[in-house]
Formats: structure tokens, C-alpha cells, sequence
């Protein structure tokens, strides 16, 4: 079961950051966990003491949380919008995105700067190199696919459709950016969108800036 809770800063009586969390009845441990909070979260409290209120009216399913997160964030609007008092960076509700252009872009440039600076930096492909290597992927004979003449390689055979959907549904894993709480459907999805390469989102969840959600 789910609930909805708030923190309300002490020293202007303000509320500043809504949030949901499900654990054990009675013990509401995300809304006091001081743990992957934003960065905005975390100089805030640095000014003031703050306290926990838990605002659900009784336990909900996670949808309704979801719901009245969304609810509360929009009533008491977001600072990075200008729109009120709350240091959460997305609109709620399991990942219903809509980050400030400035935040996406800090966290863009932050991650993957832009140009030759960039030890990432790498000088386009041509479009013959770009067109020999798709022929080399794609060669009909086989003979440059690694599994090419190994034995039980699956190499010429072809998937059922039940076979096809299963391995498309195992490769869908959610992940979540801690920083900024959004949701994604997959790592390429993360990477388009904070415009980064994919196999940084490998070494930022190792670091524990994204984690896998379980679907």
C-alpha cells in the first residue's frame, strides 16, 4: 500500500517538497529518508528544520498515490516553473516528466558536454564508412556473424512470435534518474533524452545515479 506525504520547512511555515512511498503500515520510511533526494531538496534543509506530514486521507494503491502526488504538486506549483514553493523537479506520478528546460539542460551539459573538450568527443563516421559497415553487419552469406559456423549457434533458424515477444518484453526495463526522479522505459530512452550516449547510462547506474525498476 501507498501514501502521499509532504515537508513543510519551519522557518517560513512553507511547504516545500511532496513525494509518495510504500513500505509497512505505520512507519512511512521514504518520507523521512533523507536518501536520493534532489540537490534543491538537499541545500533547503541545510537553512532549516523541516517536518514530515503524511496527507493521505488512508492507505491508497500506488495509482492513487500517484494521482494525488500529482494533485498536491500542482497545487502547491514548482520553484524551477515558477509556479510556487515545491524543489521537486518533475510533476509527479511515477514518472510523469516535465522537467524545467533549464534543469534538462544543466543536467545535459553536466553529464555529456558538448565538443572536442569532451573526452567522449568523437569525429562523425562517414557515409561510406557508415554504409560498409552496415554491409558487413548485414552480409546475406553469414559469414561475418560471430556465431557463423560455431555449433548450436542459432544462426539461420528463426524465432516463434511467442519467442520473439518474450525476449522484446525482457529487454524493456524502467529506469530512474535518483537526481531528478524521472522514469524512463529504457536506457537509449535516457540517453536521447539528457542527449548522452547509451553506455554512459551504463556507468552512471554503476555509479548509482540511475537504478532498474522492476516492471
Amino acid at each position: 500500500m501507498a501514501y502521499v506525504y509532504r515537508h513543510r520547512r519551519l522557518d517560513k511555515n512553507e511547504i516545500f517538497y511532496i513525494g509518495i512511498g510504500s513500505d509497512n503500515k505505520g512507519k512511512y520510511s521514504r518520507a523521512y529518508s533523507k536518501d536520493n533526494r534532489n540537490k534543491h531538496w538537499d541545500n533547503l534543509i541545510k537553512l532549516t528544520e523541516y517536518q514530515v506530514e503524511i496527507i493521505s486521507e488512508d492507505w491508497l494503491t500506488w495509482e492513487e498515490a500517484c494521482e494525488k502526488e500529482k494533485f498536491w504538486i500542482r497545487f502547491y506549483g514548482r520553484v524551477d516553473l515558477k509556479t510556487g514553493s515545491l524543489v521537486n523537479m518533475t510533476d509527479g506520478g511515477d514518472g510523469n516528466l516535465n522537467p524545467s528546460y533549464e534543469t534538462r539542460e544543466k543536467i545535459s551539459s553536466r553529464y555529456y558536454p558538448v565538443g572536442k573538450e569532451n573526452p567522449k568527443y568523437r569525429i562523425p563516421l562517414s557515409e561510406d564508412h557508415k554504409k560498409k559497415v552496415s554491409q558487413n553487419h548485414h552480409d546475406v552469406s553469414g559469414k561475418n556473424n560471430p556465431m557463423y559456423g560455431s555449433i548450436g549457434g542459432f544462426f539461420g533458424k528463426k524465432h516463434k512470435d511467442s519467442s520473439k515477444i518474450k525476449c522484446s518484453l525482457a529487454k524493456i526495463k524502467k529506469i530512474q534518474h535518483l537526481e531528478t526522479g524521472l522514469i524512463f522505459n529504457s536506457q537509449n530512452e535516457a540517453a536521447l533524452y539528457f542527449k548522452i550516449s547509451p553506455s554512459l547510462i551504463t556507468l552512471y547506474k554503476k555509479q548509482g545515479k540511475f537504478i532498474l525498476l522492476k516492471t
